[in-house]
């Protein structure tokens, strides 16, 4: 589901981006560096999103646990590093379609 809303928002700003795309191209620049643009921002944004994810999944855990278990859980550093890496991941996967769009755009 990650992955279908991560390509529908990078679909949505490939086709914001598509006169700036073009004109990058007209102006000398590579399909790669189009690409990579946008492989960087989905993979930075993913990395946000799974900071935020896993410090509000901490938080709700801890409040779930300690009103229906009335004990307190701790958090496992370890965790974080995975975390981010499966963002990463997602986002990726994510960009791969709009990825593939990016190099059509028509310079202007």
């Amino acid at each position: 589901m990650t992955i279908i809303c991560v390509a529908t928002t990078m679909m949505a700003v490939v086709t914001e981006r598509r006169k700036k795309i073009g004109l990058r191209k007209a102006l000398g620049a590579a399909n790669k560096s189009s690409v990579l643009e946008f492989l960087g921002e989905g993979v930075f944004l993913g990395g946000i999103g799974g900071l935020l994810g896993a410090g509000f999944g901490f938080f709700f855990a801890q409040m779930v646990s300690m009103n229906v278990f009335s004990r307190s859980i701790t958090f496992q550093p370890l965790l974080l590093p995975v975390t981010l890496a499966a963002s990463a991941v997602v986002a990726i996967f994510g960009l791969i379609r709009a990825k593939r769009r990016t190099p059509f755009c028509i310079p202007a």
